[in-house]
């Protein structure tokens, strides 16, 4: 009798195991899903890609690039506090989606010390969920610009001795197709197209749809980093002197909003506010502009770049990469002095 008693003690344990490893099964394939989002997401503001995408929020948090940790990807509350790590992998171009960030790897831009024949070579895009788990690669060679839009990756691939080519790949990699579209930046989306300025030919306005290949004239012009939002398209002319302007994407109600020769721009998700940095031997510095009372005000003189706006908040980098200052609109510029987590 007590040798089917023990015999009996068995299956619960039996049972358990079976549970654990059917548990497991279970998480790992959910774990290599790959979840779709809501249609119409665009990744980031083409205002911070074309300020290298250092910074990208999602509603909820504020991913950056932690310039006191080579450049790592980490996130923040937005009232820049609890801070946490993201991945190992120097982070530029970041977007998001409803599950996933995306960004260019730089991995060759970390600390001697820190680098090994993997990490040096293995640039690209990837994508990873936020809390840095489920890291895939969707392009494992150098890439310059990137954009998340409607479900898709634009992204500017570069090699060495070729010109820049844009290419469109699906969010698990697949299906990597090669665009016509010049050696632009293409970071600006509006409706279902995807705005980008003409470089090799002319500089003039162009669209392309999430599904064509070749690009369409849109403005004849000399634009430089074309935004657009609504019905405008925000730009720095060439051939004026660099100042930035807005147009209509009818081509009419053309304005000049400043007069001063820019190298950088970025505006507030309501329009009202625009970031500028103006570059003169007498006065270079970091400028907002006032759209409703039409006013100038400078925020901090010096050289500076790498504009990124995030609600109210203006990021910006000294012309050396190193130093990092926030400027709250109505409040005032301080240090960006995120910490250095463990990982």
């Amino acid at each position: 009798m007590a040798e089917k008693k023990k015999q009996r003690s068995v299956w619960p344990v039996i049972l358990i195991f079976v549970l654990i490893v059917a548990g497991a099964i279970i998480y790992s394939k959910i774990s290599d899903m790959t979840f779709k989002s809501n249609p119409g997401i665009i990744g980031n503001t083409a205002g911070n890609l074309y300020n290298y995408g250092l910074f990208c929020d999602d509603g909820e948090r504020i991913y950056f690039s932690n310039y006191k940790d080579q450049g790592l990807l980490y996130s923040m509350s937005y009232d820049l506090d609890d801070y946490k790590f993201v991945t190992k992998d120097v982070a530029r171009y970041i977007n998001h989606d409803d599950h996933y960030l995306y960004y260019s790897r730089n991995n060759n831009m970390k600390d001697q010390a820190a680098r090994s024949v993997f990490t040096f070579y293995s640039n690209g895009v990837f994508r990873v969920t936020p809390n840095g788990k489920h890291q895939i690669m969707i392009w494992n060679k150098p890439v310059g610009s990137v954009l998340y839009f409607d479900g898709q990756v634009y992204y500017q691939h570069y090699a060495e001795g070729e010109k820049l080519t844009i290419h469109r790949a699906d969010i698990d990699g697949k299906e990597d197709v090669q665009l016509n579209l010049d050696e632009s930046v293409a970071v600006s989306a509006a409706g279902n197209q995807i705005y980008y300025a003409g470089v090799t030919h002319d500089r003039a306005l162009y669209s392309v749809n999430e599904n064509g290949l070749n690009g369409s004239k849109v403005l004849n012009g000399s634009f430089f980093n074309p935004w657009v939002i609504g019905n405008s398209v925000y730009y720095i002319d060439v051939n004026d002197g660099y100042k930035l302007k807005v147009v209509g994407l009818d081509g009419n109600g053309g304005e000049t909003l400043t007069d001063k020769r820019i190298s950088a721009y970025n505006i507030t998700s309501n329009g009202r506010y625009i970031f500028f940095q103006y570059d003169s031997k007498d006065r270079s510095g970091l400028y907002l502009l006032d759209r409703t009372s039409g006013e100038e005000m400078l925020i901090k003189e010096g050289n500076y770049k790498w504009l990124n706006v995030i609600g109210n908040r203006c990021f910006f980098y000294d012309s050396s990469g190193s130093m990092v200052y926030v400027y709250t609109i109505g409040s005032g510029i301080a240090t960006f002095d995120p910490p250095i987590l463990k990982n």
